[in-house]
């Protein structure tokens, strides 16, 4: 029974005070006692008190008007933002419990690199910060605390939510617990093993047969694997009248060619003959080339040099990477393949 009077007495204080505060805003704002460094507690977090001032400060930092808190009195505004408070206190006291850190250094670092305050060249621009400053009607001091704020909170999360990043405070932390005492024994394995100059050949020899079991290789056994003669065997049984390569990445045997003459297609990322092999994009753009592109050609058993059958070019920008060129020439060889096809099939 007492404590749940206790209980129920500290509800109907905490509805009190709201009520005084909702009063005091309704009628002209905090004045009076509230004003007068009259400490009244709001909450109580181990032994931090949170106090009326805390809150008017708080409303203060928020930039939330009285006229706003007016018209919102039925809609629990009192409430939540009592509620913030309480929680940014939470957080505050964690962060100082562990002690978390974000220095100035880090603070301005966090600005400078701030997408927002750059110009198109990635360097730092004071007025488009000052512009920001105005735009959002706030001073430097608070939006750097709040700034500061945010990425102390971000740190502790890292920590509680496990994240993938371990804060430089929590690695410190943990190598002071895990070596407030640490014993260390030193074993020379000087004496126990020899050196390497010490073996003799009869060591190794007994080495072996000892550890015959532990030394064995695996091999592949390759009597299985497909060869020239399998593979031309299942096309000619299948009546295959053209073979396209693409990433094939392999040249094929003469045998295999002989077989096949003027039914193997392959496609390039280039204009053959330039730039056979690999990596023709990096090649183009090393040269300055002002045309890439593809090329599809009959392949014989030498590298890239098979009949041209046809080609299309694509204009090297500025800007191309290698990588840019590469998507570039992918989606035309896309186009020009079927179109290298159709014309064999035509003739």
């Amino acid at each position: 029974m007492n404590i749940a009077k206790y209980i129920n007495n500290k509800k109907i204080g905490g509805l009190i005070l709201i009520i005084v505060i909702i009063i005091a805003f309704g009628f002209g704002g905090f004045g009076g006692g509230f004003m007068s460094n009259n400490q009244n507690n709001i909450a109580k977090i181990n032994k931090k008190n949170i106090t009326t001032q805390d809150f008017i400060d708080y409303i203060n930092q928020t930039g939330v008007s009285q006229q706003t808190i007016r018209d919102n009195l039925d809609n629990n505004i009192i409430e939540e933002l009592v509620s913030s408070l309480i929680s940014k206190t939470l957080l505050d006291l964690e962060i100082k419990d562990y002690k978390i850190k974000f220095s100035e250094n880090s603070l301005l670092k966090k600005i400078k690199l701030n997408e927002n305050f750059v110009d198109e060249k990635g360097v730092f621009q004071r007025t488009k910060y000052e512009k920001f400053l105005v735009e959002n009607n706030i001073s430097a001091p608070i939006f750097e605390q709040r700034l500061k704020e945010r990425e102390l909170q971000k740190k502790l999360f890292d920590y509680v939510g496990a994240g993938s990043i371990a804060p430089k405070f929590l690695v410190e932390k943990l190598f002071e617990n895990e070596n407030k005492k640490l014993e260390l024994d030193f074993i020379n394995l000087e004496k126990l093993y020899k050196k390497i100059d010490e073996f003799s050949d009869d060591d190794l020899v007994k080495f072996i047969n000892e550890n015959n079991d532990q030394l064995k290789v695996e091999h592949i056994d390759f009597k299985y694997a497909l060869t020239d003669k399998k593979i031309i065997h299942v096309l000619k049984k299948n009546n295959i009248n053209l073979i396209c390569l693409a990433g094939f990445m392999k040249i094929l045997s003469k045998n295999f060619v002989n077989n096949f003459k003027g039914k193997i297609l392959n496609i390039h990322p280039s204009l053959l003959p330039k730039y056979k092999g690999l990596n023709t994009h990096k090649k183009a753009i090393k040269n300055k080339d002002k045309y890439s592109g593809c090329t599809v050609h009959f392949v014989n058993s030498r590298l890239d040099a098979g009949k041209i059958i046809n080609q299309k070019k694509v204009r090297i920008g500025k800007l191309d990477t290698h990588k840019t060129l590469a998507k570039k020439i992918l989606t035309q060889e896309h186009k020009l393949y079927p179109a290298a096809i159709m014309k064999i099939f035509s003739l």
